[in-house]
């Protein structure tokens, strides 16, 4: 996933989200460190995955979606990630893949133009 360090990067540049456990003053129920918890790095490669998926067959997008609803959830169930982060991951892989696959369609189509054809 080209890409993929710049963006959760640029994320954490932009947004500042001191972790569940710094905050709330607890200890989660996987260590981790202290660090920004905006993007969450899990939730945005699961999500950008769900995104190809959905992108190549529908069916194959839908069920990987069902399994990034799943693994953010369960960054916030053991209190590494507020749910900010884990729906901004989301919202930056759809963003992301939405942007890239209109522009490799867009491409794609150019490329096979009946002027090139004749």
């Amino acid at each position: 996933m080209v890409g993929y360090g710049e963006i959760c990067s640029a994320g954490g540049s932009l947004y500042y989200d001191p972790r569940p456990f710094v905050v709330g003053h607890f200890t989660p129920l996987i260590p981790h460190v202290p660090d920004n918890g905006f993007p969450s790095d899990h939730a945005l490669l699961i999500s950008a995955i769900a995104m190809i998926g959905m992108v190549w067959n529908r069916k194959l997008g839908s069920a990987l979606w069902v399994l990034a609803v799943l693994v953010a959830a369960a960054r916030v169930y053991v209190g590494v990630h507020h749910t900010i982060d884990v729906a901004g991951s989301c919202i930056i892989s759809i963003t992301a893949i939405s942007a890239v696959s209109k522009v490799y369609y867009r491409r794609k189509r150019l490329a096979i133009s009946p002027l090139e054809t004749t």
